[in-house]
């Protein structure tokens, strides 16, 4: 699930852009998608990229399996074909074969975690993790594995916003739904109203197919997943027509979060239509603010796409901007 997990209390590993010279002139704008990130490795570093995928290659379904994050592993002798990808962390030890790449992209080689950008390609986005010896990486990678998935995270959702955003803003729109309902967001093109009522609005865009909804009820209250998935079903079946939540093992995941630093419970899961014949991913954002209960809830209707969970990304993009009176 991508909650972003708490930041590691040794502050003395960088995450963050190291401006450094001695690095190799950047080829082209990256290519590969943008939830992969390719991982430079050694063989005597195959623990550590086995480490790697158990923590961050979670399973979502969608109804199809999906992962928030692929890795994928690359020796120093296949780099040159993977060089220009958006995505490129390396792993690397004092005695590694990747020491020389991590230097190239670093200038220098030391110990602990280092971002950088525009290194191999345009546009492009490299992780440097190195230790001395390999203990210390695989120590080091235990400690700092929540960084790492919230440096992932934060690096897709960069990625994606250029998406969500690239044929602009929805102004009036925004300023329409403000003066009607006291909250607003900033709504990419293409979206447009499909459902409204006293508590309750819901809007949706086309190819693929994609809606959110904004439902409030007066005076914040105490609530917990089966609260949330239950209201969930209620409201999409009155609005959605017949819309429900599957409660088969493992598609369904809760956990609380932060949503604009408020407590925050997220439902991701597959919603389904038995009328309708349709079905796919849904997200559920649950939190009190400002005297109210807020339900904000996004689905995918795209039986056309292999990877669905990147639409869901979209739309949490979008509703990470949600503001109130």
């Amino acid at each position: 699930m991508w909650s972003l997990p708490p930041v590691s209390k040794h502050g003395w590993f960088i995450a963050a852009l190291v401006l450094l010279s001695c690095v190799p002139t950047p080829q082209r704008y990256g290519r590969g998608d943008e939830q992969e990130f390719v991982i430079l490795y050694d063989f005597s570093l195959s623990r550590d990229v086995e480490f790697l995928r158990q923590e961050l290659e979670e399973t979502f379904y969608t109804p199809r399996e999906e992962k928030l994050f692929y890795l994928l592993p690359i020796t120093p002798d296949g780099f040159e074909d993977y060089k220009d990808y958006k995505n490129i962390v390396i792993l690397a030890t004092g005695t590694s074969s990747t020491q020389e790449i991590f230097r190239q992209a670093f200038g220098e080689f030391r110990t602990g975690m280092y971002a950088r950008r525009d290194v191999f390609t345009e546009g492009g986005w490299v992780l440097g993790i190195g230790a001395t010896k390999e203990e210390a990486l695989y120590a080091l990678l235990h400690e700092e594995i929540g960084r790492i998935y919230s440096l992932f995270l934060n690096r897709v959702k960069e990625l994606l916003r250029l998406k969500v955003y690239f044929a602009g803003h929805q102004r009036r729109l925004e300023k329409e739904v403000w003066e009607k309902y006291g909250f607003t967001l900033d709504f990419g093109a293409g979206w447009a109203y499909v459902t409204e009522s006293d508590s309750f609005v819901a809007f949706a865009k086309h190819y693929p197919d994609r809606f959110f909804f904004v439902f409030w009820r007066e005076g914040e209250i105490p609530f917990d997943a089966p609260y949330v998935i239950r209201l969930r079903d209620t409201l999409a079946r009155a609005f959605y027509h017949g819309d429900y939540i599957l409660r088969e093992k493992g598609m369904l995941k809760a956990w609380w979060d932060e949503f604009q630093g408020r407590p925050a419970l997220k439902v991701f899961g597959v919603w389904q239509n038995d009328s309708l014949v349709a079905g796919g991913p849904f997200q559920t954002i649950a939190f009190n603010a400002g005297g109210r209960f807020w339900m904000l809830d996004m689905g995918v209707f795209a039986p056309e796409k292999r990877r669905k969970l990147e639409y869901i990304l979209r739309m949490e993009i979008m509703l990470e901007s949600f503001r109130f009176r």
